[in-house]
Order: structure tokens, then C-alpha cells, then sequence
């Protein structure tokens, strides 16, 4: 993922990074993506959201060594939509390379999990 060089864009590589999730994340000189959820109380929501730093990943931007050795020796890869279609089509590309059946790969939709 990526996140912006600003206070939001650290503090979500530490929250994450507090629960022992390792993060290789690019960083962008634009804000930090962030969505508002309004529900109402029937249950129905509405979400807007600022794309930011993720929306502005490119699939070069999955090539850099770090990630390219992340993606290589990780058991897990969780990807959700609000990165751009390029970017997700090169993940999974990348992962599948390595994949030899010892890794678990899901996409996140609004839909559901897709393994």
C-alpha cells in the first residue's frame, strides 16, 4: 500500500506495525487516502472516499526491491480494491510467482472475501 508523507500517513504504518504486521509501504507526497462511512440507522451506509496516496500507486511503484521481498517470503497477502486495477493485476502477478501453494492470497471487496 502506500500512504502520504504526512501525520496520518504515520500514524497508520504504526498502528499496523503495533499489531505485528510488517509493513513495505511506498510513500507519496500526497495526503493519505481516508474514507467517511455514514450510516444511518437502518443499517445503510454511504462512503466517500479520498483516494490519496493509494490511489496514486502505479504498478512500477511494486518493484522495488523491499517489496518485491516482501511479497517473495510472505505466508499471507490480504489487497483491497482501493488501490488502482493496474496495481492489483501486478500483485498478484508478482505473487503468483512465487506462489507454490504455501501461500494464501485474498482480495478484499466490498463484496466479500476472494481467495
Amino acid at each position: 500500500g502506500a500512504v502520504g508523507n504526512d501525520p496520518n500517513g504515520q500514524m497508520c504504518k504504526a498502528a499496523i506495525e503495533s499489531e505485528g504486521v510488517r509493513t513495505s509501504l511506498v510513500y507519496k507526497d500526497i495526503p493519505t487516502a481516508y474514507a467517511v462511512i455514514q450510516t444511518e440507522q437502518s443499517g445503510e451506509n454511504t462512503v466517500a472516499v479520498y483516494p490519496g496516496a493509494a490511489g496514486a500507486m502505479k504498478k512500477e511503484d511494486l518493484f522495488s526491491k523491499e517489496i518485491y521481498e516482501e511479497l517473495s517470503s510472505c505466508q499471507y497477502l490480504l489487497v483491497q480494491n482501493e488501490l488502482p486495477q493496474e496495481c492489483l493485476e501486478a500483485v498478484f502477478t508478482i505473487a503468483k510467482t512465487f506462489d507454490q501453494h504455501q501461500h494464501q492470497i485474498s482480495a478484499k471487496s466490498s463484496f466479500g472475501i476472494v481467495n
